[in-house]
């Protein structure tokens, strides 16, 4: 029994430039090279190479897969996953963050408390501190490659992974906040339609505002489990419903009251209000509080970042939609805010009632 293996033929692993007679190598088959065997193999046809290999083309040539199993094992086909531009992937998501409870049932609240002339600071002091964020977040989407990720691959980016997963688990974790506050806004507003047309679910006070909320949390669960292209469906209808209840406001501040409306504080545009609403009249509160009360009304503008891997071009979509949603939700706070001064009293003398009541 042959206990050592042939030693390597040093032909077969010269350069072809090693050759003396200029011919060039001649390179060995798989079977020189395990048998040690120097001879040149004659040139033959692949049929009799098959005749002389039985078993070799046996295993690797004959004996293929069929294309049935290879489609049978071949990966699933992969879809393309949509891609959204800066108006709805951005502009849009951050609009519908931005805008919220605040907007129906605190502007005029700052505006009684704060005056026109400070609850326009306030506003304006608001959308400063987040116009810095914003930009800061634009430099970075700016400065090379952006995946997905949003806020934690930014930050991650930036500052490094340790820093980016612990203040990415406090956006994740005020997302949660800012959504149950929402929903809590929304269960009141609808508590309150349904006191007014003498109707309730259970008690027209709190488990009717829980069970609203609970219900309206179930089905933004949903929205969002169906994926990102539903949900980004939605927000264009969400989109269209906040359009047309803010052009309602504008419009409607335009009539003049009647007498329901009237007993509540409302006076139409009138000079008077203004100039009377134009200076602050805190009642229990001062100015750190009610902008600690308004503040969350501008926040949201990370909407857009946080999808950065959905977005057919981040570096691009991130600033411009961004910064375009900071203006136009500005506008409208300061729009809303002077509207409001100019067609409301803070306190009103009810007939009905005997009383002052608060006309914000």
């Amino acid at each position: 029994m042959k206990t050592i293996e042939h030693p390597p033929i040093m032909d077969f692993y010269r350069n072809s430039v090693d050759v003396a007679d200029g011919s060039g190598a001649v390179r060995p088959s798989m079977l020189q090279l395990i048998h040690g065997d120097k001879s040149i193999p004659e040139e033959i046809e692949i049929e009799g190479f098959k005749k002389q290999n039985d078993e070799l083309v046996e295993g690797q040539i004959e004996k293929r897969p069929s294309r049935s199993q290879m489609e049978k094992f071949a990966p699933p086909p992969t879809q393309a996953r949509v891609k959204f531009g800066w108006i709805q992937g951005v502009f849009v998501r951050c609009l519908l963050n931005i805008f919220g409870v605040m907007l129906y049932l605190r502007i005029s609240w700052v505006a009684g408390q704060a005056g026109i002339g400070l609850g326009s600071m306030i506003v304006l002091l608001a959308s400063l501190v987040t116009s810095i964020t914003a930009i800061s977040t634009c430099a970075i989407c700016t400065n090379g490659d952006v995946k997905g990720g949003g806020a934690y691959f930014l930050i991650s980016r930036s500052l490094g992974p340790e820093f980016g997963g612990s203040i990415g688990l406090i956006f994740s974790v005020a997302n949660a906040v800012g959504a149950a506050m929402y929903i809590v806004g929304f269960a009141e507003t609808v508590r309150d339609l349904l006191r007014e047309s003498s109707l309730h679910i259970i008690d027209a006070d709190m488990w009717d505002v829980r069970i609203v909320g609970f219900a309206t949390c179930i089905v933004l669960m949903g929205i969002v489990f169906i994926g990102t292209a539903f949900e980004s469906k939605m927000q264009i209808g969400l989109l269209v419903i906040l359009v047309v209840s803010i052009v309602d406001y504008m419009v409607g501040s335009v009539f003049p009251p009647n007498e329901s409306m009237t007993v509540r504080g409302a006076t139409g545009y009138s000079l008077n209000t203004m100039l009377e609403n134009l200076w602050p009249s805190f009642r229990g509160e001062d100015f750190f509080s009610v902008f600690a009360v308004y503040f969350p009304a501008a926040t949201g503008i990370m909407a857009g970042a946080n999808i950065s891997g959905d977005l057919a071009d981040p570096q691009r979509a991130i600033p411009i939609g961004t910064l375009l949603a900071i203006g136009v939700t500005t506008v409208i706070y300061l729009a809303t805010v002077w509207m409001t001064g100019s067609t409301c009293v803070r306190y009103n003398y009810s007939p009905y009632s005997g009383g002052i009541i608060h006309g914000f």
